[in-house]
């Protein structure tokens, strides 16, 4: 349910930037910092329980930033950056859903707690997501589904693909 609604506000957020481009394109710093402010506050709500309860955490942790950060570098011209970041964020809206089920199985209120913050930065990251794709020169027509697949559908997906084949977890 959580994911569905992440996934929801992230569709809020594309449809409504799909429709009011100019004023999101002025206010995309804003939707960036605000997005990135909640999603680092969670990160760090969760990199905490990870430390406490694995060994390879901190390993984990650098894993997934290198591995963005490799990505990025590929990333150089307009079309590159706009396919990096949906990779990205598909990847992380996928774990978002792994989260949820996660957060939800460690207890009842880091599961309140960490969706919470999950889902409010949703819309910030459909915004984002797609915008960048807007700026890598792709059409409304072809952003508009492709942001909703990336921000928003691969969060309940993440959350099937943990219930399914992690429910020891």
């Amino acid at each position: 349910a959580a994911s569905l609604l992440a996934a929801l506000m992230a569709s809020i957020g594309i449809l409504t930037v799909s429709l009011t481009r100019d004023r999101a394109e002025r206010n995309r710093p804003y939707f960036a910092a605000f997005a990135s402010g909640v999603m680092l506050s969670t990160a760090i709500f969760l990199l905490l329980e990870a430390f406490g309860g694995l060994v390879m955490a901190a390993s984990a942790s650098l894993g997934g930033y290198f591995s963005l950060f490799v990505l990025g570098r590929f990333a150089r011209r307009p079309e590159g950056r706009a396919l990096a970041a949906f990779v990205a964020i598909s990847m992380h809206s996928t774990l978002d859903g792994f989260e949820y089920s996660l957060l939800f199985a460690a207890s009842e209120v880091a599961g309140l707690l960490g969706s919470a913050g999950l889902i409010i930065h949703e819309f910030a990251e459909g915004v984002v997501l797609f915008l960048i794709l807007r700026t890598g020169g792709l059409s409304k027509a072809m952003a508009i589904p492709l942001a909703l697949l990336g921000a928003a559908l691969t969060t309940p997906l993440g959350a099937v693909l943990t219930v399914t084949f992690l429910p020891e977890v």
